[in-house]
């Protein structure tokens, strides 16, 4: 799955960094790529063109101005592109913006249980 999430953001010039779920779930994905310039409903409809060559569905409107949403297999995604504040524009100086993309799906495996 991650790898079509590179596949569909392989435009944006600062790349994708994949975020690691905090709790260690195999069943949660987020990412976010990042780009100079402020992306929009181009750069967004692109993203999604290149998930449905992989499969994906999109459920229900591509919306540049909110969330899309779209699903895979067991898995439901969403994203959205918009310009970076705040915190995130420190961690991502270089960046005007980005496109967000996450994803979960049903665990199939336990997660490992946490150490005492």
């Amino acid at each position: 799955m991650i790898s079509d999430f590179r596949y569909a953001t392989d435009a944006f010039d600062l790349g994708l960094t994949v975020i690691k779920d905090p709790w260690n779930r195999e069943c949660v994905a987020h990412s976010t790529a990042f780009s100079r310039n402020e992306p929009g409903e181009k750069d967004l409809l692109r993203v999604v063109s290149r998930l449905k060559e992989r499969g994906w569905r999109v459920r229900g409107d591509v919306d540049a101005d909110g969330a899309t949403f779209l699903s895979s297999g067991g898995w439901e995604a969403v994203t959205g592109v918009g310009p970076l504040s705040g915190e995130i524009k420190d961690q991502a100086p270089s960046a005007s913006g980005a496109l967000a993309l996450s994803a979960t799906s049903t665990c199939t495996k336990s997660p490992s249980p946490s150490p005492r």
